[in-house]
């Protein structure tokens, strides 16, 4: 029955997710101006917000912050790891991978501010706020109380990667780099919300890392991307495949490093 359970919040947090996108698409659609930018992404926060708050409060009758929703807060650790991740991969793509760089002229200049505030509003502010108060905050909480952390941790990483993985077109070698890409970034979300105690130090690695594609780093040009780095070499593990850098080699030891600090973090702090 607790398996049952678990299984059960599995599939609503996809559910609200879903349900919260969907609800703020149409009250965006109310908005010519800039439309799925800036209003879509802060209806689909508060809209998602809602949703987990009525979980946690009414149906399991618990508090937001037994499941590490809280208050915004910041800690200099956090920020300062999610700084240096996409610096770190960024740079290595610019200096060690040949390539050059490209500023699209698009047709319009709207076009660019679309894809600019699309990047730092949607990618960046409202996913990695819903995603980490769904994945880290009510689904890694609700698994840890039923079982344990560990357990918590590891699952709710693994969901954050099959959901993205929803995103198809994908072939058997992009599918396996974005599976173990993707369950590699939640566990790095997973062990820095448990270590700090709050999603904000997820969303604030998650947002560094989402709003970092400003510069879109490709085997092939974007027509619609405006800042762009193409790489010279179109092997698969440096272009990610389908899912793009994310699932590359060199993010995925990016991943790494940042996980084997937090180790290290959580090692000296138990001591």
């Amino acid at each position: 029955m607790k398996y049952l359970k678990i299984i059960g919040m599995f599939m609503l947090s996809l559910v609200i997710m879903g349900i919260a996108q969907g609800i703020a698409q149409l009250f965006d659609s109310l908005i010519p101006f800039l439309r799925d930018t800036i209003f879509f992404a802060f209806m689909y926060v508060i809209f998602a917000y809602i949703a987990v708050k009525f979980v946690v409060t009414r149906v399991l009758s618990g508090v937001l912050e037994s499941y590490r929703i809280t208050l915004p807060r910041f800690n200099k650790i956090y920020v300062i790891l999610g700084f240096m991740l996409p610096i770190v991969v960024y740079s290595t793509y610019v200096i060690f991978v040949p390539g050059e760089f490209l500023i699209q002229k698009l047709e319009f200049s709207q076009d660019y501010l679309r894809n600019i505030f699309w990047a730092i509003f949607v990618n960046g502010f409202a996913a990695a706020i819903v995603e980490e108060m769904v994945c880290r905050g009510l689904l890694m909480g609700y698994v840890e109380k039923k079982t344990n952390i560990y357990i918590a941790v590891f699952s709710s990483a693994l969901f954050f990667a099959l959901i993205h993985l929803f995103n198809g077109g994908l072939n058997t070698i992009s599918f396996c780099m974005l599976l173990i890409s993707g369950t590699l970034v939640g566990l790095m979300f997973g062990m820095v919300t448990y270590i700090f105690n709050t999603i904000w130090a997820s969303i604030t690695l998650h947002f560094l890392w989402n709003i970092s594609q400003l510069l879109f780093i490709s085997g092939k040009a974007s027509n619609d991307q405006p800042f762009q780095y193409i790489l010279h070499n179109q092997s698969i593990l440096l272009t990610g495949g389908e899912f793009g850098i994310d699932s590359s080699i060199i993010s995925t030891v990016g991943y790494s490093i940042v996980i084997l600090i937090l180790l290290i973090i959580h090692r000296r702090k138990a001591i």
